[in-house]
Formats: structure tokens, sequence, C-alpha cells
């Protein structure tokens, strides 16, 4: 196929620089100019090229990193998939376990209710115990009452017959002549003390104060809280003082502590 005058004119210029040459020339352009846009137009072609290649190292980073970021992604997904798992596994367990609680607390309150009526009757039954304890105080008042009654009547009875006895006693027994007994109150440190039995008698020429008390069953702690009474009446009576116990029964126990002490412990049916 046969070029036409331009297509051949364009292949000269391509092909020879002495061509390029002398057209330049003709058409007044500098000497040098085109191998200067020549190497221009290849520097920028090489610029290109390596910007081309710059730019496609950067695509490949980029489809590096998102490759990466993708496999980062998943990862998480995966780990955020398992915790959401473990949160749900552990919801599930606090639920039974809230369950179980919430029974237990359930029969909590059924005890609690199971206490509260068992108090309620424990109330209405001590209730009733103040009733009869106030009940058997009042029973007992009046059988103290009854006791003291009996008590003071004994007590006057044995005194009476102390007075009768003893005197005899303890002239026979004592060598000490007292004419009568009788029941005497003293007053000592703003106190009144009561003797159950006293007379003025005389041993041996001698003035001493007879005081008695008397008691059912004389016992060591008798004997005991009669010596006590009897160091305070010393100072009432600063003269000697013969002691005299009298009972219907005197326990061994009590004629160790009055022997040592100068008591005399007589019985209603010593004579």
């Amino acid at each position: 196929m046969s070029r036409s005058p331009a297509a051949g004119l364009l292949a000269s210029l391509r092909e020879d620089a002495q061509v390029r040459t002398e057209l330049a020339v003709m058409l007044g352009i500098p000497a040098g100019l085109p191998e200067a846009l020549n190497r221009l137009a290849d520097e920028l072609r090489a610029q290109r090229a390596e910007t081309t290649a710059q730019f496609e190292l950067v695509r490949q980073r980029f489809e590096a990193s998102d490759r990466r970021l993708e496999d980062v992604v998943r990862r998480f997904e995966a780990r955020f998939e398992a915790i959401d798992k473990r949160f749900e596994e552990m919801d599930r367990r606090f639920e039974a376990r809230f369950a179980a609680i919430d029974k237990r607390f359930e029969q909590m309150d059924r005890r609690f209710e199971q206490m509260d009526r068992r108090f309620e009757q424990m109330d209405k039954r001590f209730e009733q115990m103040d009733k009869r304890f106030e009940q058997m105080v009042g029973a007992l008042t009046d059988v103290r009452r009854e006791v003291g009654a009996l008590a003071e009547n004994v007590g006057f009875g044995l005194e009476d017959i102390g007075r009768v006895v003893l005197p005899g006693y303890l002239e026979r027994h004592a060598g000490l002549r007292v004419d009568k007994l009788e029941r005497r109150f003293v007053r000592l440190n703003d106190r009144e003390w009561e003797i159950d039995l006293f007379g003025e008698g005389i041993r041996g020429g001698k003035p001493i104060a007879v005081i008695g008390e008397c008691r059912s069953r004389i016992y060591r702690s008798d004997a005991v809280e009669f010596l006590g009474k009897i160091d305070r009446f010393r100072d009432a009576f600063p003269g000697e003082i013969q002691p005299v116990l009298f009972g219907y029964l005197v326990h061994p126990s009590a004629e160790e502590v009055a022997t040592s002490r100068g008591v005399l412990l007589v019985s209603s049916y010593q004579r």
C-alpha cells in the first residue's frame, strides 16, 4: 500500500534526525531546540513512568494495608463474637443464680412468716404466763402473810414457854437468879432492835443482863447472827451480859459456836 505525502513526511520526521533539523531551519526554529524538546519529553515520560510506578507501589501498599485491616477487623469481630458468647453464657448463669437466690429468699420469707407466727404464739403464751405469774405472786403473798402470822403465833408461844422455863433453868444450871423475862425494844444508832427475852438478874452478887432470843430450830447460822446482835447490845448494856438462845431444837453445829462465846443453848424440854 502506497503512503500519502503527509504520512511519508511524518515518518521521515520520526526516523531521520537530519530531516527534522532541516525542517526546523526552514521554519526558523533555533538550532538545538528540537533536541531540547525531545530530552524534555523523554524526561517527562520518565517522570510520568516513575510517578506511575510510585502510584502503583502506593496502590499496592494500600491494598496490602486494606488486606491487613480486613484481617484485623475479622480477628476483632471473631473476638467480639467470642466475648458476646461469653457474656450470653454469663447472663444465663446469672439468671440461673438469681433464680436460685430468689427461690431461697422466698423460702426465707416463708420461714420468717412461720417464725413470726410462732413468736405471736409465744407472746400469747408469755401473756398467759404473766397472768399466771401474777396470780402466783398474789397467792405467794397470801401464803407469806399466813406464814408470817403463823410464825408470830409460834414465836409468841415459844417466848411464853421461855418465860416459864428459863428462870428456873438459869438458876439451876448457871447460878443466875432472874425474877422475870419480858420483851424489850432497844434503840441503837437510830435503829430500833427487838429483844425477845430480857431480864435483869444477879449472879454472885453482881448484876447481869439476860438477853435471850427464841428460834424454833437453832443452827450454826442462827448462833452466829445472835452473837452479832449481842456485840451491838454491849453499848446499851455496859455491864455483864448472859446471852441465851431458846428453841424447840438445838443443832450440834450451833453448840460449837455458842459454847466458845458463853452463849447458853436451851431447848424447851430441858429443865
